[in-house]
């Protein structure tokens, strides 16, 4: 890889996706693969990747269109008791009332960071581990 240079750009109708900020994407836009964060992506929106592969001058290009799932709406979610100790309280976390128009269902991941409990929905389960 040490003589190949990658460069990636996306775009959405909207707007270019800035590949160079690390709060977008992990890996950066001139490495081989491409990593992006959490929440990067709009929902119910269409994004171009193009990925230039250059090698002693001489340059290719590929790309691919996608298209992302709208958010799922209406829905709550609420954890009892609403306080209590990590590992020595028992909680209960209730969801309901949430749909999608894409899926016949919707996952849940539930994970904490520093001792903060988080519920994050999802349309693929990711296992995490407090």
């Amino acid at each position: 890889f040490s003589q190949l240079l990658f460069s990636w750009r996306a775009a959405s109708s909207l707007a270019e996706v800035a590949l160079h900020d690390p709060s977008m994407a992990l890996t950066g836009a001139s490495s081989p693969e491409l990593v992006l964060r959490s929440g990067t992506l709009l929902p119910n929106t269409s994004y171009t990747f193009n990925l230039t592969v250059t090698f002693s001058g001489l340059s290719d290009t590929a790309s691919l269109t996608l298209h992302t799932l709208p958010a799922p709406v209406r829905g709550y979610s609420m954890v009892t008791p609403p306080t209590g100790t990590a590992i020595i309280t028992p909680f209960t976390i209730t969801s309901t009332g949430w749909t999608s128009t894409s899926l016949s269902s919707v996952l849940y991941v539930l994970f904490c960071i520093l001792g903060i409990m988080y519920i994050s929905l999802l349309f693929q389960a990711i296992p995490i581990s407090c």
